[in-house]
């Protein structure tokens, strides 16, 4: 089994846990334009409206742009497109290397955890 297949299933849970919305933080992998991120919302209700051929390509093609919380999304799609959802997207190579490198990189930043005292 190689890295990434190792990586993934413990990603696929820590992005489980956040909702779509916090994936797009502002970071320096993370901004985005006001068109990239109507782009982004657009996936998003895709995704949530089980359009996930439609959700993925536009994943992508903000991933292919730099943005890293659609790249883990992307990533995570094509890794797990006929498991997860019946379906197998293609990606390039060069797309898989970026959107990983992307990913890793996005996950050495700490996640947003619930304020001291709040009882979450």
């Amino acid at each position: 089994m190689d890295r990434t297949r190792r990586i993934f299933p413990l990603s696929m849970l820590a992005l489980a846990a956040l909702p779509l919305a916090a994936c797009a933080q502002d970071t320096s992998s993370d901004a985005l334009s006001a068109e990239g991120a109507a782009l982004f919302a657009q996936a998003a209700d895709l995704f949530r409206s089980q359009r996930y051929a439609a959700a993925y390509g536009r994943f992508a093609r903000l991933a292919d742009g730099g943005h890293a919380p659609s790249a883990m999304l992307a990533l995570t799609m094509y890794l797990y497109g006929p498991l997860l959802f019946g379906e197998q997207w293609s990606a390039t190579e060069g797309q898989q290397g970026l959107w990983n490198a992307l990913a890793i990189n996005h996950a050495r930043h700490r996640l947003p955890l619930a304020e001291p005292g709040t009882g979450d």
